[in-house]
């Protein structure tokens, strides 16, 4: 899709030159943690197995989750100290509205079913999914949750908009209710 070749074209462009992928690598370990994400998709770069590879159990990533399925999970369960799916949707018909096609959204969750399965009982990676209300998906807010307690996922993170006026107050008595 559109989207997808959009996503691709800005890893490309931010992390093109292989040379800074690996400056930044030399200095891992001089450092504790590595978090990729805000330009581009890191899971697009060519170098992201080799990122996690070389950083194991000290790269984070924020992702759309749209290749999640093009790795061999173990890669991401035995190198990552954790990442975020920002989905911003609690049904395909939502997600094809705010971000790419319904099917996407399906894959996604299944990519994240499959991860949260395979690490078994350990919180390494630790997963999260992000939500950022809007007037279009707030009505989607307590769905999200259901959706994260039915994936599995470790913590979920809700966004507002600015200017956006959203009773966040209903969303943690449901929570609360139903936890």
């Amino acid at each position: 899709t559109c989207f997808v070749q959009h996503t691709m074209a800005s890893a490309e462009r931010t992390l093109a030159d292989g040379r800074v992928v690996h400056k930044v690598l030399e200095y891992l370990p001089m450092i504790s943690k590595l978090f990729l994400g805000g330009l581009g998709e890191p899971s697009a770069h060519p170098l992201f197995s080799e990122i996690l590879e070389r950083g194991s159990g000290k790269v984070c990533f924020l992702t759309n989750g749209l290749f999640l399925d093009s790795f061999d999970a173990s890669v991401i369960i035995k190198n990552a100290l954790g990442f975020n799916v920002s989905l911003d949707a609690a049904s395909g018909e939502m997600y094809s509205l705010m971000r790419a096609d319904e099917c996407c959204f399906v894959k996604i969750a299944g990519s994240l079913k499959k991860i949260i399965h395979l690490r078994g009982a350990s919180r390494t990676p630790a997963v999260s999914i992000s939500f950022v209300i809007a007037k279009r998906n707030a009505p989607e807010v307590r769905a999200f949750i259901d959706l994260a307690l039915d994936i599995g996922v470790d913590s979920v993170i809700l966004h507002m908009l600015n200017n956006f006026k959203y009773n966040v107050s209903k969303v943690f008595e449901y929570f609360t209710e139903n936890t």
